[in-house]
């Protein structure tokens, strides 16, 4: 009877730390809810990562900072119905380890490949992927150059954090100061500010379009690709 009992408890046990076949990873459904609720820069635009990337098999961010944008990508892949998902976050920095570890552990616990890649985008080759996600130096030039090297490789979603104020309409300052001779000669070294940026990929391609755009929490701008 007490190993009946012991059975018993390691099966609970078993339940709460594993997803149900075909349900949701209840953990990080309720860390994503927690992180929305702030504070932040970006926590009231979570529903719109997890909502999207829900209709994705994968996703790449591009500047995962602290890595709470990656509650709300994680999340909506935990609900989307794809059998091969994968996520790739890619940032020149480590993530702190202790939220980096949490949520490998529930993408594990949610069927999803995950990758941390350590590495300046400039140099990393594109993936296909589903969804792109970027938030990292905030400048007209360095948000034309992601652009047009990603995209091609995007099936469904662009999106973009801090699309309004202040980077919205104003350079972040780099890093390494006003020097941008790394990008290449056809980016434009004049304008400044993400919106622009944004709106003039557009213009270049039609085979994208504005599927949303929001101006709250320093904004946040999809787009959608035709067809």
């Amino acid at each position: 009877m007490r190993a009946f009992y012991k059975y018993i408890i390691w099966g609970v046990a078993c339940l709460s730390l594993c997803p149900l076949r075909g349900g949701e990873n209840r953990e990080l459904q309720g860390l994503c809810q927690l992180m929305e609720r702030g504070p932040g820069d970006i926590h009231e635009h979570l529903k719109h990562l997890r909502r999207l990337s829900s209709e994705c098999d994968s996703v790449l961010e591009l500047g995962v900072r602290g890595m709470v944008s990656t509650y709300g990508i994680l999340a909506g892949l935990d609900k989307s119905k794809a059998s091969n998902k994968r996520y790739i976050g890619v940032d020149l920095f480590y993530p702190p380890i202790a939220t980096l570890s949490k949520l490998e552990k529930n993408a594990r616990k949610s069927n999803i490949s995950f990758l941390f890649i350590l590495k300046d985008d400039a140099f990393l080759d594109p993936i296909e992927v589903d969804m792109l996600f970027i938030d990292t130096l905030h400048t007209y030039a360095q948000l034309t150059f992601e652009l047009e090297k990603f995209s091609p490789f995007v099936k469904k979603y662009i999106t973009m954090h801090d699309t309004d104020a202040p980077w919205g309409f104003e350079d972040e300052p780099a890093p390494y100061g006003n020097d941008k001779s790394h990008y290449p000669s056809w980016v434009d070294r004049d304008k400044r500010g993400l919106l622009a940026a944004a709106d003039d990929f557009l213009v270049r391609h039609p085979e994208w379009e504005l599927a949303e755009r929001y101006t709250n929490c320093h904004g946040f701008t999809v787009f959608k690709r035709r067809g």
